[in-house]
């Protein structure tokens, strides 16, 4: 007799029906393996699916998803199993309303920011406006994403993590370096400091695996970047945290550039 399997129990009730059916067979396995339901969730991360989408379109929490994802649990419950075994990316685009949390979508931008990628290029390939993918980078007001959202990120990310911008003409230079500027004043990191398993996880602290430099070899940008942080909204205390030197060093170089931009006087 073949064993009768359910793709995932509508609730408790049929959860327990199912149970008794295979317990009197004498087939119930309460756990299995994991190794199939942690390669079917790699299967749908490398199609730019979230952990939390997994939870969210299996009914799960995604700890639980990411438990199985990292080899920290070895055997699941067959039910658990046949849930996320049961979830394809086209179930993830149907439930495209789900919300996701927007950890990790914010920090692959983040470090695409870091390496160079201005911020007006990655929200024209999101076909984002400048205010949305502002609120959804800096995150004062976004803390979550639709899984459509996180997904495309995600893809964006895999494109361009190890690329780096153009750097052809002038803008595109100036560009470039503002957008290294920002993220190391904000402490943004590069992708290469994070652990890709991981870079969803809000309790994960990624370390700065760059080499630092030493407090004499620390300067500021060029004067015009410092103006367009301030613009950013960051202040002198911040600049001059960021980039090791003293929050009069900062004030000094603002005010030598104001003072030299100012016209002459005539009689």
């Amino acid at each position: 007799m073949t064993a009768t399997t359910i793709a995932r129990p509508g609730g408790r009730a049929d959860y327990h029906r199912h149970r008794y059916r295979m317990i009197g067979y004498g087939q119930w396995q309460p756990t299995v393996d994991a190794t199939d339901t942690r390669r079917h969730i790699a299967e749908l991360r490398s199609q730019g699916v979230s952990l939390e989408a997994i939870g969210a379109a299996a009914g799960l929490w995604r700890n639980a998803v990411a438990a199985i994802a990292n080899g920290r649990v070895q055997r699941v419950r067959t039910h658990t199993a046949d849930a996320i075994g049961a979830v394809t990316a086209q179930d993830v685009t149907v439930r495209s309303t789900v919300a996701v949390c927007a950890t990790g979508t914010r920090r692959r931008l983040q470090a695409l920011i870091a390496i160079g990628w201005p911020q007006r290029h990655l929200a024209r390939q999101l076909r984002m406006t400048a205010s949305n993918f502002g609120a959804m980078l800096y995150g004062h007001t976004t803390p979550r994403v639709r899984a459509t959202t996180a997904r495309a990120v995600t893809d964006l990310y895999d494109r361009l993590w190890e690329t780096p911008p153009p750097t052809d003409t002038a803008d595109q230079k100036r560009a470039v370096s503002r957008a290294k500027t920002l993220a190391d004043a904000r402490g943004w990191l590069p992708p290469m400091c994070f652990d890709d398993d991981r870079i969803d996880d809000p309790d994960y602290q990624p370390a700065d695996t760059r080499r630092v430099a030493s407090k004499s070899n620390r300067k500021l940008p060029p004067v015009e970047d410092i103006f367009w942080l301030v613009e950013q909204g960051l202040s002198r205390a911040d600049i001059a945290r960021r980039f090791g030197v003293r929050t009069a060093t900062v004030t000094q170089t603002i005010a030598c550039a104001q003072s030299a931009n100012e016209p002459a006087e005539t009689d």
